[in-house]
């Protein structure tokens, strides 16, 4: 896939990682135009969400742009090309004719990151996904980038495309938090939690944090 071991490398993993990090900060700056108004490289959104039960949800996350009509939030995200010239699997040769062929390439290979965004801009509620095509305009410098397209997406057409079960998702958020509020099985009803998943077995480890510590719940 291109990766490659030796760290010195820009095609390094943790270097790859970093490159993605900067194109993804500074994408609403320049994707500002009459479709969309970006002043920063986010915002702050709020939105509640009835679960049921008595039970309200209140997220809070970051978009990075409005509409035209600055009525409805967009989430701007970038796919990063940073191989090219080999031929079939070139980008610039691609896009024009063949892009439900590249997204559904990348659903393939990034289908984590994707499920992350698409989650995001549903539990955010935003009108738009815009999923922007980047490639460096040299193979070897990381430094300098091109956007050779951008691609709009509806969230839950989306995640219908991935078979991403939304109900499901909120079913499971729901009895999470019904658990920390419930106070049986851990002291959670007050306070702040911290949720994370361990990167090493299959489970969630939840963190109580009354002040500044961090406490295993």
């Amino acid at each position: 896939n291109g990766v490659e071991e030796n760290k010195e490398s820009v095609n390094y993993y943790t270097n790859l990682a970093i490159e993605a990090t900067r194109i993804n900060t500074n994408l609403p700056t320049l994707l500002a135009s009459a479709a969309t108004a970006a002043t920063k490289s986010h915002m702050t959104n709020y939105v509640r969400w009835e679960m049921g039960d008595g039970l309200v949800l209140l997220v809070r996350g970051q978009v990075n742009a409005l509409t035209a009509d600055g009525q409805k939030s967009v989430l701007l995200r970038a796919l990063l090309e940073y191989e090219w010239g080999r031929g079939a699997a070139d980008w610039r040769q691609r896009l024009g004719v063949e892009r439900a062929s590249v997204l559904a390439a990348e659903l393939k290979c990034n289908s984590a990151r994707m499920c992350r965004w698409i989650c995001s801009a549903i539990l955010l509620s935003v009108c738009c996904l815009k999923i922007s095509f980047v490639s460096r305009q040299s193979p070897r410098d990381r430094t300098r980038h091109a956007i050779l397209g951008v691609h709009d997406i509806e969230p839950y057409e989306f995640a219908d495309q991935m078979g991403i079960d939304i109900a499901n998702g909120f079913g499971i958020v729901k009895s999470m938090a019904l658990r920390f509020f419930d106070g049986k099985d851990m002291a959670v009803s007050t306070g702040r939690t911290v949720v994370m998943r361990d990167p090493q077995k299959p489970m969630l480890r939840i963190y109580l944090a009354p002040g500044a510590t961090l406490t295993p719940a």
